[in-house]
């Protein structure tokens, strides 16, 4: 039973969070105290039974609380479940908190008189008592329990029904996935997370077909089992300290009791001791190593007799205590732990490595607005698995990081290659920072019609876009930056910047400074100096291709229309120096980030 979607309610800021999706991996991004540890408490309250105290319960702006605390869960039931347990193909199932207690339940198809709701698991008096109130005589032993069961449940299959929540049964509270924690600001003692890494083998041997049929006096087989798992385990992190001369692992189990119990020492052969009297920095090490054990351990959960009970991985800043090793190589060990057709996995992060490092559909951006967290997620409006890839391919082609798409407040697309190469160049020598610093993405269209959707895209999400095209892109019907196609996807004039003196960037710099860049870059292969005139004489056509062909036969040089402009963009110093009309656009594009 793998968990699809869930929504919370009551429970701190978040008030009413609906349709969180759960996948492989989903990592919640936002601001501090956005809701997003808030959210994982949420996955507690609904798969552990995580208790909540009054504080946790939402605060309405008149200063009340809510009464209760609501997890509800979207479940994909797989075949044999479904047989097992009489649910369908999606069930949802949800905890209710409430006054220091919670119960599970499920919604599901029940008859609408009450009475007859969850008669299995009623006594026989007071199976007796409803089939006296609504006439039903039964045929069978009276001292038997399955007599009146069965009379009642003929009798209330012909009665109307509705759809209600019910209290769970035992069988499917089992079947929910197994959540496993990891608590990267507050982190764990090694020995607690070794424990939890065993404890899913533990579960997963629990559930092997030939421990079902003796469940007493199996101590010793699971220990027998769970020594196996720890060796694994003390090879792993011997493998991963190598200054530990032994490590060793003794489980215990007692059914009746606490069920599994792990004892970890460390040292060296001949003087271990446990792990709780060693030093800080080992039992740092051993935390992040058994951290990267754990996936083995969930993928070996069960065999093929008794399928894996489905895991939820949940990570709060898992990278918070990571060195640069570590951090280097966590994405691999995310992506280890979710290739388990049974695993799926949460993570809280701040961190813009885990961010760029998934697909742009898994990521759930949190924020906060009047203490309510919602939802935002990027993906295009019509639902479209195709459309939703091609645009974040294009996201990865022009060099958007998901990390910037959550981000940033302003996106502005520049039309060609020469206006990527200087445009960030001539923003910070006007401004004095980095486009980036300012809450601008500076993204290059390079004349792609896709540059227009990807606009279309941005903005159907509520990110602020703007375009800085040539002005001769302003008309001719080959080019995708018009002012009609623009307003097609809903552009206005004010949010596409027309540059050129009079139809292109490179004409905005003087012939003076062409001819001093020129000189320094490009020097003539005759031994002349560039002059004005031969700037001047360029200006009569297609100024930037005359003036980039001249250069290229008079010094030699392979030169590009991108090389040209970023070196005239290099070449300037003071603010005052950037042409007046990109000064302007400058300052027109940070009061729209600054909105």
């Amino acid at each position: 039973m793998q968990l699809t979607t869930f929504s919370v309610r009551g429970l701190r800021s978040l008030h009413d969070l609906r349709d969180v999706p759960v996948r492989k991996p989903t990592v919640l991004t936002g601001a501090n105290d956005s809701g997003k540890s808030t959210a994982l408490l949420a996955l507690k309250i609904l798969l552990a039974d995580q208790s909540i105290e009054e504080r946790d319960l939402s605060l309405s702006p008149a200063g009340e609380r809510a009464t209760e605390v609501v997890v509800e869960g979207v479940f994909a039931v797989g075949p044999a479940e479904q047989a097992e347990l009489g649910l369908d193909p999606e069930a949802k199932i949800r905890r209710v908190a409430r006054g220091g207690a919670s119960q599970l339940e499920v919604s599901c198809i029940v008859p609408e008189d009450a009475r007859l709701r969850g008669l299995a698991s009623r006594p026989l008096m007071e199976l007796k008592q409803i089939a006296e109130e609504v006439g039903v005589t039964p045929v069978g032993p009276k001292t038997a329990k399955a007599t009146y069961l069965a009379a009642l449940e003929e009798h209330s299959a012909s009665l109307p029904t509705t759809v209600d929540w019910v209290a769970v049964d035992r069988r499917t509270e089992a079947a929910l996935p197994v959540l496993l924690f990891f608590d990267g600001v507050a982190p764990e003692s090694p020995q607690d997370a070794v424990q939890k890494a065993l404890s899913v083998a533990y579960r997963g041997h629990l559930a092997d077909s030939t421990i079902k049929e003796r469940v007493t006096g199996i101590e010793k087989e699971l220990e027998e089992r769970l020594t196996v798992d720890g060796a694994a385990l003390c090879s792993h992190l011997s493998n991963r300290c190598t200054d530990l001369d032994t490590v060793s692992v003794r489980p215990s189990v007692a059914l009746a009791g606490k069920g599994l119990a792990v004892e970890l020492s460390t040292g060296p052969t001949g003087a271990a001791v446990p792990l709780a009297a060693s030093g800080a920095g080992r039992s740092r090490r051993i935390s992040l190593a058994t951290w990267e054990w754990t996936a083995g351990a969930a993928a070996r959960a069960g065999d093929d007799d008794a399928p894996a009970r489905d895991v939820l991985i949940a990570y709060d800043e898992p990278d918070t205590h990571l060195d640069y090793t570590h951090q280097r190589t966590i994405m691999k060990m995310i992506d280890d732990q979710c290739a388990g057709s049974h695993i799926a996995m949460i993570i809280a992060t701040h961190s813009m490595n885990l961010i760029d490092g998934v697909d742009l559909d898994s990521i759930v951006h949190l924020t906060q607005e009047d203490g309510r967290t919602r939802v935002t997620r990027l993906g295009s409006s019509d639902g479209h698995a195709e459309a939703d890839a091609m645009l974040r391919n294009l996201a990865a082609d022009v060099g958007l990081r998901n990390s910037v798409l959550i981000h940033e407040r302003l996106f502005v697309g520049m039309e060609g290659e020469s206006e990527e190469k200087a445009m960030p160049i001539l923003f910070r020598k006007y401004t004095g920072r980095h486009a980036q610093a300012a809450g601008i993405a500076l993204w290059p269209c390079r004349g792609n019609v896709g540059a227009v959707r990807f606009a279309e895209f941005l903005m159907a999400n509520g990110r602020r876009v703007a375009f800085v095209v040539d002005h001769d892109s302003k008309v001719g019907n080959r080019s995708h930056f018009t002012e009609r196609k623009l307003a097609r996807v809903g552009l206005t004039p004010a949010q596409t910047h027309y540059v050129g003196g009079p139809n292109e960037l490179e004409e905005l710099f003087t012939d003076e400074r062409w001819a001093a860049v020129a000189n320094e870059q490009w020097p003539r292969t005759d031994g002349r100096p560039w002059e004005i005139a031969d700037i001047r004489a360029c200006r009569k056509g297609k100024f930037s291709a005359t003036w980039c062909e001249t250069i290229s036969s008079a010094s030699g040089i392979r030169l590009t229309k991108p090389m040209m402009a970023f070196e005239v963009a290099r070449s300037i110093h003071a603010p005052e120096d950037v042409p007046a009309q990109l000064r302007t656009i400058f300052d027109a594009l940070l009061e729209l980030a600054a909105d």
